[in-house]
């Protein structure tokens, strides 16, 4: 016999968690007509015990998920390169084809990959970052054509489109808001 938890003896061979765990509610039910302080006592030992292994479950497989992305995703040094490049370029046109370049990847898999990484499309992801940038701007008191330009914007009205759509305010009406606040 081998000692494995407390009180709790189970043969070596028995020894995986779930049969510890089988071995250790069989015990508790035996005991707790003969003595209900040491079946609660038991009880409690199994459920410190599941709630380690599902820490430790948890623990195991938030690794695996940052190992190896979920359904077919970018992996992290991908993910990283797409994200310098584009804030490197924000003010500038960036296209799928040079992204997918830049990951070594077709721009249909590129676009795939990335949006099962991302939860969003590549599109999304860089103008929500140009309205990021945009944000820090206008927080900045920059003249609202200079800011979209500097985010690589055609024009204020193309700006106060893409900001409205992005934040639900126009870009005025944002400052204004966030002055005051």
């Amino acid at each position: 016999m081998q000692r494995i938890a407390g009180d709790f003896t189970v043969a070596p061979s028995l020894a995986t968690p779930a049969e510890l765990t089988r071995v250790q509610l069989e015990q508790a039910r035996d005991t707790f007509d003969a003595d209900p302080f040491v079946a609660d006592q038991f009880l409690d030992r199994v459920n410190v015990f599941l709630a380690q292994r599902a820490a430790a479950d948890a623990a195991s497989q938030a690794v695996t998920t940052r190992a190896r992305p979920p359904g077919g995703g970018l992996p992290p040094w991908r993910l990283r390169r797409v994200r310098d490049h584009v804030e490197q370029n924000i003010a500038e046109a960036i296209t799928i084809a040079r992204l997918a370049t830049i990951t070594g990847l077709s721009a249909s898999h590129f676009c795939r990959a990335f949006k099962a990484s991302m939860g969003e499309t590549a599109h999304q992801y860089i103008m929500r970052r140009r309205v990021h940038h945009a944000q820090a701007m206008i927080l900045a008191g920059d003249a609202l054509c200079q800011v979209a330009v500097a985010c690589g914007l055609s024009d204020q009205a193309h700006l106060s489109r893409v900001f409205k759509r992005y934040t639900g305010q126009t870009p005025r009406t944002w400052r204004r808001v966030f002055r005051a606040a």
